[in-house]
């Protein structure tokens, strides 16, 4: 199945959430600034000209022409301060997706792919962020990461499959993971859109850009096999399982937790991680939900391992309606047992050793290479031990 990722970005997060916490700049045009540039500006900002984007000292000129009582707040970014504001949207995201990755405090990817029907469910996603944050979130769906980003811009839903076809008439300005230089490069070239881009045969663009060529060539035909990490939350891990019809009986729900446990042992592997505690959360009908957690004596990795994990979990909770939606966390998350990596690691040198033994002696001989228990002791040493035992001799 084709993965479905997500890109959600709210605009105006900064300027509200400063807002949020001083009450006293109610009214006021608050600017926040990051790196001598405008990062954020509340709407009164906007209204004197003030955008996202522009120099400080633009900003700062633009704020002269306001009257004393309604003068500017101008804020240095200090990321640490909109921490929480920035963990109550994500932790709305967890309930919708299977890895989250923020990339600034108001933006994240999603990957979505535990959760059917995706592209229909999006505007729900989309509700609850705007009740909770009070701001109107921009989402876009595609397969990459690359397009869903771009489509967020116009909160576009790319169909499946379809991405360098929703690629092919944009500016190649748009290409936010190339260089600044290769896109200066193409418009000195002539290229003025990806679909002009996609369009060249890949060793002209090899020619042009060297080792970037292949990369740029994959990006323009809609291809980026990047993935979602999962960064969100930083001390656990997540999966979701979103039943396409209401299931309560276990036949229903066992699939869903091979599944979950499939997934979750994939990223805790990949970050060479164990678990030692699983929280579950069953959503039913009308978002009534009911969350649980089990801790466990023994870490925990593999999917079988984790399957029994979610079985227990899942028995104290009742069953007592059609469930929509099954969330699990992996918590209290360790280094992975090194162990029994050793163990297969030392069969698997064992087996190399035997191979590379009986290549030499294929090539070279059977005499050429021998194993410790093969050599012959030297018929001086044996002569040498005898003596040495029939007189006694210990020194």
């Amino acid at each position: 199945m084709p993965p479905t990722i997500a890109f959600v970005s709210l605009e105006g997060f900064y300027a509200q959430s400063l807002l949020r916490a001083n009450a006293a700049w109610a009214g006021k045009p608050v600017v926040v600034l990051r790196a001598r540039q405008v990062l954020d500006a509340s709407p009164e900002a906007q209204q004197t000209g003030i955008n996202p984007g522009m120099t400080a000292q633009e900003a700062r000129y633009a704020a002269r022409a306001l009257q004393k009582t309604t003068q500017a707040v101008f804020h240095a970014f200090k990321e640490e301060q909109f921490a929480a504001d920035s963990h109550r949207w994500l932790d709305i995201c967890k309930q919708y997706a299977g890895a989250i990755q923020p990339i600034e405090p108001h933006q994240a990817f999603l990957n979505l792919d535990q959760l059917a029907g995706a592209r229909r469910i999006v505007q729900q996603l989309k509700t609850e962020l705007q009740a909770s944050t009070k701001l109107k979130p921009q989402i876009g769906i595609a397969q990459t990461m690359l397009t869903a980003r771009i489509a967020a811009e116009h909160n576009a839903i790319v169909a499946e499959g379809e991405d360098a076809q929703y690629l092919n008439s944009l500016p190649i300005e748009k290409l936010w993971p190339a260089d600044p230089s290769v896109i200066k490069r193409l418009r000195y070239l002539g290229y003025r859109t990806i679909g002009e881009v996609a369009a060249l045969p890949l060793d002209i663009l090899r020619k042009q850009f060297g080792q970037h060529g292949d990369q740029l060539h994959a990006w323009c035909q809609g291809k980026d096999h990047r993935i979602v990490k999962p960064l969100y939350p930083p001390a656990e891990l997540l999966a979701a399982f979103h039943f396409p019809q209401p299931a309560r009986l276990q036949q229903e729900i066992e699939p869903a937790l091979h599944k979950i446990a499939q997934t979750l042992a994939l990223r805790l592997s990949s970050f060479d991680k164990q678990c030692l505690e699983i929280q579950l959360t069953i959503v039913f009908d009308e978002n009534i939900s009911r969350t649980t957690n089990r801790e466990f004596l023994h870490p925990m990795q593999s999917a079988g391992s984790l399957l029994t994990g979610l079985r227990l979990t899942l028995k104290r909770i009742a069953i007592d309606q059609d469930i929509h939606s099954i969330h699990a966390s992996a918590l209290q998350i360790t280094q992975a047992d090194k162990k029994q990596h050793d163990l297969l690691n030392i069969s698997k040198q064992t087996q190399l050793a035997e191979m590379v033994r009986k290549r030499l002696q294929t090539n070279f001989g059977k005499e050429a290479v021998k194993k410790a228990a093969e050599i012959e002791t030297p018929r001086r040493k044996l002569l040498l031990r005898a003596w040495k035992r029939a007189a006694k001799w210990n020194r």
